[in-house]
């Protein structure tokens, strides 16, 4: 059975780190530096946006119930404050589930 989605979201930050590499250019200090730098700062708090996707149901036996879904959403809020340029959040969700139905 095919099924459709419309409608918004709303997301709140509560945690962004970055991977940082820092890797020296003298030979006497041949050394590489890896660790995960916490810029939650950087970004708005808030992301609003819209949902657009799609899927399908089947029945997998008596009791089972299996999907597959595809969802893409789209912010319109400007989620980078330290930047001139207006950024944006967007990303595609895939998503694969079973349910068992209880009686």
């Amino acid at each position: 059975m095919p099924y459709g989605h419309v409608g918004l979201y709303g997301a709140y930050l509560i945690n962004a780190r970055a991977n940082v590499k820092e890797t020296s250019r003298s030979y006497a200090e041949s050394l590489r530096i890896d660790y995960r730098e916490n810029v939650t700062d950087q970004y708005n708090n808030w992301d609003y946006g819209g949902v657009l996707g799609g899927g399908i149901k089947w029945a997998a036996g008596e009791q089972l119930l299996m999907w597959l879904e595809m969802k893409y959403f789209h912010g319109f809020a400007d989620i980078d404050i330290k930047s001139p340029l207006y950024t944006r959040n967007s990303n595609y969700n895939f998503n694969v589930g079973i349910s068992c139905v209880l009686n």
